[in-house]
């Protein structure tokens, strides 16, 4: 960047105010603060809490999961679709078993990112 500025990549947008994109105001469990209501589809905050919340939807589904956070870190300067870290923290009895499709879903998210922005302009993602 020029200045520093994480608003040079397209990081700007109005604050937004209500409920997580989950639907959910979770004071005990993991959730980010950023607001994703307002904000533009090149928004890090934004993008990356619909995709963490799509990533756990989705191992959530494997047979044998009982719960899966993720979290995921932009880097100023970087590509949205590389970011820093991806974390899933995932409570299951087989973990050794499914590791391989949990990076599978990984993946496929983040080489689909264009695509869900897409998703996001034609409103298949609330949120709230």
């Amino acid at each position: 960047t020029v200045l520093g500025l994480s608003a040079e990549q397209g990081d700007d947008g109005q604050v937004g105010r209500g409920n997580r994109v989950s639907g959910l105001i979770t004071p005990c469990r993991e959730m980010s603060l950023e607001a994703p209501a307002g904000k533009n589809i090149n928004h890090p905050g934004k993008l990356y809490q619909i995709l963490a919340h799509l990533i756990a939807q989705e191992v959530g589904k494997i047979s044998g999961v009982k719960e899966c956070s993720v979290r995921i870190l932009s880097q100023i300067g970087k590509p949205l679709d590389q970011p820093q870290v991806v974390s899933a923290k995932v409570i299951a009895k087989n973990f050794n078993q499914i590791k391989d499709k949990i990076y599978e879903i990984v993946d496929e998210k983040l080489n689909n990112l264009r695509k869900i922005q897409m998703d996001i302009v034609k409103g298949k993602f609330t949120v709230c």
